[in-house]
């Protein structure tokens, strides 16, 4: 009897401190007491399904959840040749007097499943980096490089990371190159992205096809000059010539400037045969994904900066980026 009055006067009584989310902590005795970790009122009409009574609560309160903070969020990169610039959004627990950082990890496989050991091989800052940006001076062109950032505070304690993004640095040129339209006589209008160079559009004497990813042409079937300007897929030359119906690229317009240059991911739509150039070319970024299929193919990008002469003797000139990596769409960012 004298437990039962015990008990009752214990009707109101809350045990605070413990979260249901709390699955790490110890299995407690006592009171009204859940399994994961959890108390309740210590009423005994509330015991029921898996919670047990008993006299008390131990450890009592029960074990506190893990204070946890936000993490970054938002990683984002810009690829440049041998770099990767890495941006993220800043964790909302940044302002905290104890908050340290960020710690920036790299591996070239995925990290989801990596232990706190392989963590600290992968980390690619000494210190705690302070702001929201990292360049990455030691990746490689064509390798494949999957990131993370994680909040740092106190001595040690990390956030949960980032979403992983995979990325690779890709080539660019040194030099802006210069295609001359089809047209015009004696010049080289065909492009190869990889080196990037300009090559005549000659299937013979020589044989230049497998050089040539994409061609400065007009709107033209034959690239008649009085047209406007295009940049095409080879196949497409001399009004669909059958000695280059192998070399078929598909072209798209991202849009123009720098903004279309730092776009981070391949368009899954919107792939042509040839983009028109319009009237004024100028600052205009196109992407090609260049002849040979799928598990052959190499994605690369122009940016037109000028074009001089006249119809029929116009040339343009451009920066050209290519990733390395087959049939991998990170090749668009830029600098």
């Amino acid at each position: 009897m004298r437990r039962l009055a015990i008990l009752g006067i214990l009707v109101a009584v809350v045990l605070a401190g413990c979260g249901e989310d709390n699955t790490t902590a110890p299995t407690p005795t006592g009171s009204c007491c859940a399994s994961n970790g959890s108390c309740s009122v210590t009423t005994q009409a509330g015991c029921t399904g898996d919670w047990t009574l008993a006299d008390d609560c131990s450890p009592n309160p029960c074990p506190v959840p893990p204070n946890e903070f936000a993490p970054p969020t938002g990683l984002t990169v810009v690829n440049g040749e041998n770099e990767v610039i890495l941006r993220w959004v800043a964790s909302t627990d940044a302002a905290d007097s104890d908050f340290k950082g960020y710690n920036l990890y790299r591996h070239t496989s995925t990290m989801v499943d990596a232990t706190h050991d392989q963590l600290l091989t992968y980390k690619r800052n000494s210190t705690a980096i302070t702001s929201t940006t990292y360049i990455d001076a030691t990746a490689l062109n064509g390798t494949k490089y999957y990131y993370a950032v994680r909040a740092l505070r106190g001595s040690s304690e990390l956030s949960t990371p980032t979403s992983e993004y995979d990325t690779a640095p890709r080539r660019e040129g040194d030099d802006p190159i210069q295609l001359a339209e089809f047209r015009y006589t004696g010049q080289a209008s065909g492009l190869n992205c990889f080196t990037p160079q300009a090559y005549a559009m000659e299937s013979s004497n020589p044989d230049n096809r497998l050089s040539i990813d994409c061609y400065l042409g007009t709107i033209g079937v034959n690239d008649e000059s009085a047209q406007v300007l295009a940049l095409k897929s080879p196949h497409r030359v001399l009004n669909g010539n059958a000695a280059w119906s192998s070399r078929v690229a598909e072209l798209v317009l991202l849009g123009t400037g720098q903004t279309a240059w730092d776009i981070p991911n391949a368009p899954t739509t919107g792939w042509v045969s040839q983009v028109e150039l319009g009237a004024n070319p100028v600052d205009k970024v196109i992407a090609v994904r260049t002849p040979g299929g799928a598990g052959v193919r190499h994605y690369a990008k122009i940016w037109i900066h000028e074009v001089n002469g006249t119809a029929g003797q116009r040339v343009i000139t451009a920066d050209v980026a290519y990733q390395q990596i087959a049939d991998y769409p990170r090749f668009f960012a830029g600098r």
